[in-house]
């Protein structure tokens, strides 16, 4: 949808797009000042670019420290694995150190699968 704007000498002019602004900003205010919008819109134009860029960074980081925290969590779990059936065979507090590792194991678990 259009904007109309009054200009000083009473005419109506309807605006539809960047260009008829443009164009009327050439035919009012001159070459030099259309130059000078034009110049000013690519500026506008090339900041956004650096704006999604950045975005498209900090996503491939995120995703990237996701993959790193998932594989950390998994190895903590297979760890604790290990752990689980080395402690069934020293003559140590069994059913407390077995009790810990369950927990480590259960926190593991949800961690890995949340991801």
């Amino acid at each position: 949808m259009g904007s109309i704007i009054k200009l000083k000498d009473g005419s109506l002019e309807t605006i539809l797009s960047g260009e008829d602004l443009i164009r009327l900003i050439d035919k009012h205010m001159g070459q030099e000042m259309k130059e000078a919008i034009v110049e000013w819109v690519n500026e506008l134009d090339l900041e956004h670019a650096d704006d999604e860029e950045c975005i498209h960074e900090l996503n491939e980081m995120i995703s990237e420290d996701h993959k790193h925290y998932k594989e950390t969590m998994e190895k903590v779990h297979m760890e604790s694995d290990k752990l689980s059936s080395l402690i069934s065979e020293k003559e140590l507090d069994r059913r407390a150190i077995s009790n810990t590792v369950g927990t480590i194991n259960l926190l593991a678990n949800k961690e890995v699968n949340r991801c």
